[in-house]
């Protein structure tokens, strides 16, 4: 990593610290004591562990058990759990913008209108709703890495790859069930940069096929165990 990454890492986190602190100081507001409620929990009232593949949230659940252990009902430790998520992502997506762009500018921009849009942020954030940040946000870190594999496997059309960016799309649907929305965009992106990247309408044609395969079939086992009711 160059010293301008560090320099521009640096920046976000002290951007990201001065716009967002204020949330720590925040009390948690209507649902956002829903993971405190027994049947939301990470164990179910009568001691059982409810984590399973078929459990919607298992982040939230882990995440939630471990800071109520941790700081029981001081809420200033949640929220800045809260902030340190928020600049987590914010350089991760930073990181991730420029492996994309192999620009360090295009992407400390990029991170810095996506991490400190206060407008756009405070419903997530800033709303004492403690569980919107728990369901949505965390999941964003490994889907940027599954983003990041995808783009290796168009370049360099090595199975691995390709593998690995599954993996981790796994990964964060298993954490929570909103990562769902992004599945629609993993093919659409594979199918687009394989078209304009790859030569020969053969090995166009194995990749479009290869892409659309396994995601039909990760949707088709998604909504097996998870089905759109419980959501």
């Amino acid at each position: 990593m160059k010293k301008i990454d560090i320099f521009f890492i640096f920046l976000i986190t002290i951007l990201t610290f001065l716009i967002w602190y204020g949330i720590v100081n925040r009390s948690l507001n209507g649902d956002g004591y829903y993971y405190f409620a027994p049947p939301y929990s990470l164990f179910s009232p009568d001691g059982k562990l409810s984590l399973t593949i078929s459990t919607l949230d298992n982040f939230p659940r882990i995440l939630d058990f471990i800071l109520e252990k941790s700081f029981g009902g001081n809420m200033r430790s949640y929220m800045a759990t809260v902030l340190g998520i928020i600049i987590i992502v914010n350089i991760s997506f930073y990181i991730f913008i420029k492996k994309v762009t192999r620009n360090q500018y295009i992407a400390f921009l990029a991170s810095i209108y996506a991490g400190i849009n206060y407008k756009s942020g405070y419903t997530f954030y800033a709303n004492g709703t403690l569980q919107w940040v728990w369901q949505r946000v965390p999941e964003l870190i490994p889907v940027f890495v599954s983003f990041w594999f995808l783009i290796k496997f168009v370049n360099g059309r090595k199975t691995k790859d390709y593998l690995l960016s599954l993996i981790f799309f796994v990964l964060a649907m298993l954490m929570t069930h909103y990562t769902i929305f992004f599945l629609p965009f993993i093919p659409a992106f594979a199918i687009i940069f394989s078209t304009l990247k790859i030569k020969g309408k053969k090995d166009k044609l194995k990749t479009i096929i290869l892409c659309l395969k396994i995601h039909v079939c990760l949707f088709l086992c998604y909504i097996q165990i998870k089905p759109f009711y419980k959501v």
